[in-house]
């Protein structure tokens, strides 16, 4: 910067010096010599002021980033993040449930072996069930569900898709309605965009929604309430898989339009989430 100051003050200079000689000769013989030396004038402007401008300019250039750059120093010195170890996870406490949380994993391929019902019952209860008093019975209220629900609407479905017959899952009775007597698997592994695996798997439990009953409460906020509870059921649920031994996976990627006709869904329901489940191959 001290330079690019340092050049600008010694073309000034030089500027002045220019115009003082040119002025002290400015006696002419003649016309012709008048119009030569005026236009040495010129010449000489011409070629001084754009350097003079130039070196102006990029003495400001300079000064600027010389700022952006002191002001980003100090923005980086406030803003480095000061880490804060924290304890090794304690895993002997509650050793079962962490040992679930050790285990789960994403899972695409099973063996022939068909879901037990008491397995399926246990994974649909813990999704969408009711909790049980001491003496076994529902206690059918909203605020005892081992998931959570945005304003307690618990506005999902699950259906089960096992040995090829469709059914919903009633949580206030924990039973199941046949829904189709014969459902083609691999036609839904095709609409979940040609994810063969689907069609191998014993059990495939699919989660639905009726938006409408969110955005009742909570208007177009409830969309986003929908992601959210279907969040909270199917961690349940893929939780209970692996502490039943069993192997699990979300899919959130299938064509809408095509499940709901599979399924036989209303224009109101829509699909949400597909767990399929099974025994380790």
């Amino acid at each position: 910067m001290l330079v690019v100051q340092r050049d600008c003050a010694l073309l000034a200079k030089l500027i002045a010096f220019a115009f003082v000689r040119r002025k002290d000769s400015m006696v002419f013989a003649n016309p012709e010599e008048k119009c030569w030396k005026l236009m040495g004038i010129a010449t000489s402007l011409c070629l001084i002021l754009p350097l003079f401008a130039t070196l102006v300019f990029c003495g400001v250039s300079c000064r600027g980033n010389s700022g952006s750059e002191e002001s980003v120093r100090n923005t980086t010195e406030i803003r480095t993040p000061q880490l804060e170890k924290l304890p090794v996870p304690s895993f002997g406490k509650a050793p079962e449930l962490n040992k679930i949380f050790q285990q789960r994993k994403s899972v695409r391929a099973f063996s022939n072996r068909e879901v037990g019902w008491d397995d399926i019952s246990l994974i649909l209860w813990a999704g969408l069930g009711f909790k049980r008093s001491d003496d076994s019975s529902i206690v059918v209220s909203e605020a005892t569900r081992p998931a959570p629900s945005a304003g307690r609407i618990y506005g999902l479905r699950i259906y089960v898709l096992s040995d090829g017959k469709l059914r919903l899952y009633v949580p206030e009775e924990h039973a199941l309605l046949l829904v189709e007597e014969q459902l083609d698997t691999e036609a839904l592994a095709t609409a979940a965009y040609h994810q063969s695996f689907m069609a191998k798997a014993p059990c495939i439990f699919i989660i639905t929604s009726v938006i409408e009953e969110y955005q009742a409460f909570y208007r177009e906020r409830g969309e986003r309430y929908v992601y959210i509870d279907t969040g909270h059921v199917a961690q349940n649920m893929l939780l209970e898989a692996e502490a039943l031994g069993l192997g699990a996976v979300p899919i959130g990627a299938f064509d809408d339009e095509e499940v709901g006709q599979i399924l036989g869904l209303s224009e109101k329901e829509q699909p949400v989430y597909i767990i399929p489940v099974g025994h380790y191959e």
